[in-house]
């Protein structure tokens, strides 16, 4: 997921500058075509098993870099939540969610911290909520940045 939000990432910036600089033009069809095709890539990826241990990383790696990847993640899902306020109100449930899932894996993060024997099993629901927390503020900034590049074309046709 955060590998499709990086691509999203990229996507953005690309309607971003095409949109300033006008190099060509760009409908909302061209965009379904796009996501379409990066979708049916991971598609294929994942499901070709001897593709996907050239191309993903194993579970060893991202155990191993766990910690940079929820940093990333909470910088990205931050990123996306201050421009959602910067924008104003354009998308007040997704700017809510995003502010519970970012605040629930900071909380959540700190009890991970404390490994107190008598709130064991709080620490271990609080390891759940911080992934939990972390993969739904991934897919929200999924969401918006995509819902952006859309409503974003639809402004520049009106």
């Amino acid at each position: 997921a955060i590998f499709f939000l990086f691509l999203t990432v990229i996507f953005s910036i690309a309607c971003y500058i095409n949109k300033k600089q006008n190099y060509f033009p760009v409908k909302s069809k061209h965009l379904l075509i796009g996501y379409g095709l990066l979708i049916a890539g991971f598609a294929l990826v994942y499901l070709k098993s001897d593709v996907k241990s050239y191309i993903l990383p194993d579970r060893l790696l991202l155990d191993k870099n766990h910690f940079l990847i929820t940093i990333l993640a909470l910088v990205a899902g931050l990123f996306t939540w201050l421009r959602m306020k910067k924008e104003g109100h354009s998308y007040p449930i997704l700017s809510r969610l995003l502010a519970v899932f970012l605040s629930l894996s900071v909380i959540s993060g700190l009890f991970m911290m404390i490994k107190f024997e008598s709130i064991y099993q709080i620490v271990r629901v609080a390891y759940i909520l911080f992934d939990l927390s972390i993969i739904l503020s991934v897919i929200t900034s999924i969401i918006y940045l995509i819902n952006d590049q859309f409503r974003t074309l639809k402004t520049e046709v009106q």
